[in-house]
């Protein structure tokens, strides 16, 4: 593909580009699932991060006409962004809302590692001067997103602590490996206690008068949690008092097995 203007010429790849968008818009849509913890996807993301290097494609076009050529790109982009979120993501609309406006940011911070580290690697000769569709430029910003995905999650998992929650009820004590969360700000109404996620499955069906009822406000929207109150519950050997809510449509705790509020280990 030749683009070109002013008495210029720019021969672009259109594999290596359509490559090169789609690997970037892949990670960037990994880590922005990552962040806000949605259940990640790799058809989904696929599907999006296909979408997002055909607009790439087409932008190249649209950049080297007229000034409304510019405008329908820029058009294009603004509709295309939200499109590939809900597609890798889906939710309602703020949930969408809020995966693109962190999917943009990850992007603009990713783009602008890779180029500043390029243009530091050519400065000191270590790589020679290449066009943008080139395979070394290709294989150089794939080697870098790599470095950039493997420094994150090295980040992430030193960031997580993970605690042992003893939960007992009705005389039976079940024993959870639980991620810390200083997001999961749950409070049970009546009682005003923090409150514990786990997942279904675990315990019997508490006594009627231990049944309680907790809204909660997540990416997914709002809804109530169905929670019970515990005759006794303990994190890594100290007792706390807590309400334990059982999450039926959480997927993922971060690899753990339920999610403690970070104000019970303060």
């Amino acid at each position: 593909m030749v683009a070109g203007g002013e008495g210029l010429t720019t021969v672009i790849y259109a594999d290596s580009l359509l490559a090169l968008n789609f690997s970037m818009d892949f990670l960037a849509l990994f880590l922005s699932g990552k962040v806000l913890r949605s259940k990640i996807r790799p058809g989904r993301l696929s599907l999006a991060a296909g979408l997002g290097a055909l607009y790439s494609l087409l932008a190249v076009f649209l950049s080297e006409t007229s000034m409304g050529g510019r405008i329908t790109s820029t058009c294009a982009w603004a509709a295309c962004t939200p499109a590939m979120a809900a597609i890798a993501y889906g939710g309602s609309l703020p949930v969408i809302a809020k995966t693109t406006l962190l999917f943009g940011g990850v992007s603009l911070a990713l783009g602008g590692t890779m180029t500043a580290l390029y243009s530091l690697l050519g400065r000191l000769g270590g790589v020679p001067s290449a066009d943008a569709g080139s395979p070394l430029t290709f294989a150089l910003i794939v080697l870098i997103s790599g470095g950039v995905s493997l420094l994150w999650n090295r980040a992430r998992r030193e960031s997580v602590r993970e605690v042992s929650v003893c939960i007992s009820v009705g005389g039976e004590t079940v024993t959870l490996r639980c991620l810390v969360d200083s997001g999961n700000l749950l409070i049970e109404p009546i009682s005003g206690k923090p409150v514990i996620i786990v997942p279904p499955g675990r315990f019997g069906e508490p006594e009627p008068r231990r049944l309680r009822l907790i809204p909660a406000t997540g990416v997914t929207g709002s809804r109530m949690l169905t929670g019970f109150l515990p005759d006794g519950v303990t994190l890594d050997g100290r007792a706390v008092d807590a309400v334990i809510a059982v999450d039926r449509e959480a997927e993922d705790f971060g690899g753990c097995e339920g999610i403690v509020p970070e104000i019970l280990i303060l």
